[in-house]
């Protein structure tokens, strides 16, 4: 009988059953893998697009409706010419007869009403052209330009063209009550027109505020590191989220103002934000950047799962193929080598 070594002959029985059994299970796990790792990123993407879009409408819709109730209040400065002689009268005016002071007296409590049933308000001005500087405010005062602790408004309204009717600005203000910390404000201008002279002849100044515009976007945030602007007609940006990053919200306002940014990736640090914009009838334009290694937490979970899957299923079957070619050998050579003949072919006569 020639002599043959079992050591030397594993080696082929393992490498057998490997290409037989192991490779055939590993490929099936591997393609349903990609296939459902490609579903789930398909679905995902799919999800993040029409929530970040419902989210843009969303708060786009709260603070347009903010802007429409804006512009309802102003239209009663340009189409009531009762309100609008009265004004005019008393601002130009150094004394007043009673029936001045009963017409102030309702003007004043239309404008404190409008200020208190919104609370997204801060203060509003009614001002008209007259020499002496003087304009109302919906704190139940008529005062004068030079008395009043707020007066960049006035600045900002002297320096706009003529020709532009509405417009909005951002605003720090002096606070009276503490003045370390200046009230941000996004003030909305509406010239009056005047239908008697047939030309603009003042304007009415709503002060918003703010931190309402922000917390409108935060309620909307469908993510913690997920950042919600709103921006002007001219890209300034109006207001954005609490937990939005300060430094992202820069660098992406300052890329849009210079033009370098027009992709739908927007790149900060070493993280990658995907972005979404949404547009309005106002011309007001809404942004969310959500980072994209969040954004695909789910199909990057499983795909996750399905390499430690897969390399599970291939240990175990390497030492399920380890035992069964051990137990094989054991079974073919144990016989031989205790000289016991284990086949016709092996005996000798």
């Amino acid at each position: 009988m020639k002599n043959e070594n079992p050591a030397a002959l594993r080696v082929p029985f393992f490498s057998k059953a490997v290409l037989s059994f192991l490779l055939p299970l590993l490929a099936s796990l591997s393609i349903l893998g990609f296939f459902s790792i490609n579903s789930i990123t398909q679905h995902v993407r799919k999800t993040a697009e029409e929530t970040k879009s419902a989210v843009l409408e969303q708060a786009g819709e709260r603070i347009e409706y903010i802007f429409d109730e804006i512009n309802a209040l102003a239209i009663n400065y340009s189409v009531n010419q009762r309100v609008q002689y009265s004004l005019k009268k008393i601002l130009q005016n150094e004394n007043f007869s009673m029936e001045n002071w009963n017409e102030l007296s309702i003007i004043l409590n239309m404008l404190s009403v409008s200020h208190s049933v919104k609370p997204y308000i801060h203060s509003i001005y009614v001002y008209f052209d007259n020499p002496r500087r003087n304009f109302i405010t919906s704190e139940l005062v008529l005062t004068r330009l030079e008395s009043y602790h707020d007066t960049s408004w006035y600045e900002a309204m002297e320096s706009m063209s003529p020709e532009v009717v509405d417009w909005i600005d951002v605003r720090e203000v002096p606070n009276t009550v503490t003045p370390s910390e200046p009230i941000h404000l996004i003030t909305v201008y509406k010239r009056i027109y005047s239908y008697n002279s047939k030309s603009y002849a003042g304007v009415v100044v709503f002060n918003i505020k703010r931190e309402y515009l922000s917390r409108v976007l935060q309620e909307s945030a469908f993510q913690v590191s997920q950042a919600l602007l709103a921006t002007g007609r001219d890209g300034e940006l109006l207001a954005r989220n609490f937990e939005a990053d300060p430094g992202l919200v820069e660098s992406f306002i300052s890329a849009r103002a210079s033009g370098t940014y027009r992709a739908e990736d927007f790149a900060y640090g070493k993280k990658s934000y995907s972005v979404q914009a949404h547009g309005s009838r106002t011309g007001l334009l809404y942004y969310s950047l959500v980072p994209n290694n969040e954004l695909y937490t789910l199909s990057n979970y499983f795909l996750r799962m399905n390499l430690i899957y897969i390399g599970i299923a291939l240990v175990m079957g390497i030492a399920l193929i380890a035992y069964l070619t051990d137990r094989s050998n054991r079974q073919i050579w144990a016989p031989r080598l205790r000289g016991i003949p284990t086949s016709p072919s092996c005996t000798t006569s």
